[in-house]
């Protein structure tokens, strides 16, 4: 087996020869790639012709391959190869429903209606579709809300499917049935994470940190070539080497162990097994009062299921998801009773609950719930209260289109409460995220789809008619969902592997999310109980409470699992599709869906997966070379070709202008050695003037990287805060007062944009003291130094009480005030 380095150049070379070299896979032949695609997926339609079941598969083998991948990566594209598939699948069973109703025998085929939950899902569409067309406008992060939208028109074609699919009684349990056994093995995962994987970290950072320090303390610099070992590693794994952000991230890795499975977050995970967890029990409940011959293993193994999920549950520490699940578990409870009562006793609770949302809501947006309100709240609340408050201002910027899908950090952080210091990327509640994602049309869609979910719920017909009985399962069906599971791996292994990920490695972690199967074959009988509708949407309401305190809404698992779980409890008769009882526009109306799926498709192939993955490829690159081989100048190449790649691209401007504003500051501090050695000991300033030379050509590259990574996020501080300091630094180098004033005006915009940043106001103070102590200050930039100064005092202060030492002042910063305050009453006296 080759070495990891052995294994990054193989998948490197495979990247260069599959993604570069050969003609089938250049992008002005990604056209012919998709005609491919689409004829491979005729040839899967035309077998379905004959027998069904492929299709059922591949929606179940997405829905696997789904909870696979970070899905918080969502706004990076990472899965928009997954929309593509979807885009193809649902064009398929479109094509499907056209050849029925237009064949001379008919079909018995049924497809669902398009009601009110329907026009929801499709008004959240439409509205992230015009926040996007409005982040274009305004010059926002056009990347991150492009993927977003995509994301989003992919759940929208998959909530049509589910929707199709779940009309089979057997169809809505098997999606049941993979989305069980997925979330079994990602408990078992997280149970792994917690027991193994985190005291294994945590083990050989002790180790390496003891290495480093040892190597520091060698006398002679004889340590320098093991140091240089340690902190590449410690680069490449995004580790801290020293200050606040070491300790934060010691304190993270040595005293927590909440488990994240697939995921990046705990608590995306705590809402996914949540949510299974009251699948579970309540399928068991329902096996348990099955009016007929109650079979052990139909009861027994969903409770071992749920056990595994729930003991992770715990271990994720999320009381959001941990209430959620006591809400949808008292739901399975009064469901249970199949009562008029208990039917009226959950409309009452529903009604109260939005009516109290309804009062709260109005009290957040009139600016009834102050600081003084949150500051009597508990600790953890109290978060969420400056996260809503803080949103709500945000989305009263803009209440039409909001701040625009993957755009809202760059809008809150104008908004943030100077008692909170996280910088959060979205407002930890999917009602204010809706609203600030795709603007009133987005959230009016959400508040449909939520009552067209719920609103049947309370009738007669609440429960399933095949609730009564078992249904058979043929036998070349029984095993459709361990296939599902195994090719919807094998679809997200093979993504990896064209990405340039090696796929051997990291076994263990590859193969713990499946470990689920071995319930599900032990599950394949030749009968299986039915489903209850009401359990669908008691996980429907479980998820939907985890997200009034947690981030979900952009991340397409979460919404997935909640469209799927609504759909399957939409369960209907469904509208038969028979060309001898249809009109002409009935029997036709599939084929324009058909064409525009197949024009998304090649639309989201063209301009988001071609571009995200031609600047994954190239920042992996640069990446590396930047971190293990140490090389910054080729690292800074592959990062313009990332640029070039993709012209909407943040991520790429971001590292081109970081390196370039690094490389300045150590050519100007060079710079200042030779100055200081010329000065002292008269030394030849031929070697000075070359230096002050290559500086202002490095200036001149900072400052144009600069304004290409504002050019691609007007809204973004820190790209403005980051030309600020190159501009102050060639201030320092030509000594050119325009420089330095174009410098305090950026920085004035920094600390509009972000004004309760003490880091924006303290580097305000250092450019404002600078030209007070040179003598080229007026009136204006003295008072404004002294509000700067106030204000980072303030802002300081603030942080000690909250004990956020990641924002503390150091001790340079506060004799620098103290001897700018000293500098600046002398000058005024």
């Amino acid at each position: 087996m080759p070495s990891a380095g052995e294994a990054f150049r193989i998948s490197a070379f495979v990247r260069a020869t599959l993604l570069e070299d050969r003609w089938w896979f250049r992008r002005d032949r990604f056209p012919f790639l998709f005609a491919v695609m689409f004829l491979s997926g005729s040839v899967c339609f035309l077998q379905d012709l004959f027998m069904r079941s492929p299709l059922i598969i591949f929606a179940l083998a997405l829905l696997t391959s789904a909870f696979l991948w970070p899905t918080e990566d969502a706004v990076n594209g990472g899965g928009l190869h997954l929309v593509i598939l979807w885009l193809t699948l649902g064009g398929m069973i479109g094509l499907r429903y056209w050849t029925a109703a237009r064949g001379d025998q008919g079909d018995s085929l049924r497809r669902a209606g398009f009601g009110i939950v329907d026009f929801g899902v499709l008004l959240i569409v439409v509205g992230h579709i015009l926040s996007t067309a409005c982040v274009f406008h305004v010059e926002g992060d056009r990347r991150s809300a492009l993927n977003l939208t995509f994301e989003w028109i992919g759940l929208l074609v998959a909530w049509r499917i589910f929707r199709h699919l779940s009309l089979d009684r057997l169809q809505a349990i098997q999606a049941y049935q993979v989305v069980t056994t997925i979330v079994v093995g990602l408990a078992v995962m997280g149970i792994w994470q917690h027991q193994v994987f985190y005291p294994e970290q945590a083990e050989w950072y002790r180790g390496e940190r003891s290495e480093l320090d040892k190597a520091l303390a060698e006398p002679g610099g004889t340590g320098l070539f093991r140091i240089s070992e340690i902190v590449s590693r410690f680069q490449s794994k995004g580790i801290p080497l020293e200050g606040t952000d070491r300790i934060l991230w010691e304190n993270r890795l040595l005293s927590s162990s909440e488990p994240f499975a697939t995921f990046s977050l705990t608590n995306t995970l705590a809402g996914v097994l949540a949510t299974s967890f009251v699948l579970l029990v309540g399928q068991a409940v329902q096996a348990w009062t099955f009016r007929g011959p109650r079979k052990f293993m139909v009861i027994i193994i969903p409770l071992l299921q749920a056990g595994l999920i729930l003991y992770c549950l715990v271990l994720t520490k999320s009381r959001s998801a941990w209430a959620g699940a006591v809400v949808g578990l008292a739901v399975v409870a009064i469901s249970s009773w199949r009562t008029t009562a208990a039917r009226k006793i959950l409309q009452w609770s529903f009604l109260g609950a939005a009516f109290v949302g309804l009062i709260v809501g109005i009290a957040a947006f009139s600016g009834a719930l102050d600081k003084e309100v949150i500051f009597e709240s508990s600790r953890s609340l109290q978060c969420r209260f400056f996260y809503w408050t803080g949103a709500i201002e945000t989305i009263k910027e803009a209440p039409l289109t909001g701040a625009g899908p993957g755009n809202f950090r760059q809008v809150y952080l104008k908004h943030k409460a100077d008692e909170w210091s996280e910088e959060i990327r979205d407002p930890h509640n999917f009602l204010l995220e809706s609203w600030s994602a795709g603007g009133a049309i987005g959230f009016a869609g959400l508040l449909l789809f939520i009552w067209g979910s719920f609103r049947k719920s309370f009738s007669s017909d609440a429960v399933l008619l095949s609730q009564a009985e078992e249904i058979v399962i043929a036998k070349r069906l029984r095993y459709t969902v361990p296939k599902s599971i195994v090719l919807g791996a094998i679809v997200h292994l093979a993504w990896q592997w064209i990405n340039g990920e090696s796929v051997h490695l990291d076994l263990t972690e590859r193969l713990l999310p499946l470990s689920g199967l071995i319930f599900c074959v032990i599950g394949s009988k030749g009968k299986i109980q039915g489903l209850d509708r009401n359990v669908c949407l008691a996980s429907c309401a479980t998820l939907m409470v985890h997200l009034l305190a947690a981030g979900g809404f952009e991340m397409p698992i979460v919404m997935l699992l909640l469209l799927i779980s609504s759909a399957i409890g939409q369960m209907e008769e469904g509208i038969p599709v028979r060309r001898h009882e249809s009109s002409f526009f009935r029997r036709n109306w599939m084929f324009p869906g058909v064409s525009l799926s197949a024009l998304t498709a090649v639309i989201v192939l063209r301009f988001g997966l071609m571009d995200v993955s031609g600047v994954e490829r190239y920042m992996l690159l640069g990446d590396d070379l930047l971190h293990r081989q140490g090389n910054p100048r080729e690292a800074l190449v592959a990062y313009h070709k990332a640029a070039e790649t993709d012209l909407l691209a943040v991520g790429p401007r971001q590292r081109v202008a970081e390196l370039s504003a690094y490389a300045l500051r150590e050519e100007s501090k060079e710079l200042e050695s030779i100055a200081s050695a010329v000065k002292n000991s008269g030394e030849d300033a031929v070697s000075l003037a070359e230096q002050k030379a290559k500086v202002e050509k490095s200036l001149d590259k900072a400052l144009d990287a600069c304004n290409l990574w504002i050019s691609v996020d007007t809204r973004n501080s820190f790209s403005v805060g980051l030309k600020a300091e190159c501009l102050a630094i060639g201030f320092r180098i030509k000594s050119e007062d325009g420089l330095l004033s174009e410098a305090i005006g950026l920085q004035q915009q920094v600390v509009a944009m972000y004004p309760s940043s003490v880091e924006a106001w303290m580097q305000l103070v250092r450019f404002c003291y600078e030209g007070i102590r040179r003598g080229d200050s007026n009136a204006e930039v003295e008072q404004l130094f002294v509000l700067a100064a106030d204000r980072v005092r303030q802002l300081d202060e603030v942080n000690h009480q909250w004990g956020h030492r990641d924002r503390y002042l150091s001790d340079d910063d506060r004799a620098l005030i103290q001897d700018a305050m000293k500098t600046q009453s002398g000058s005024s006296k």
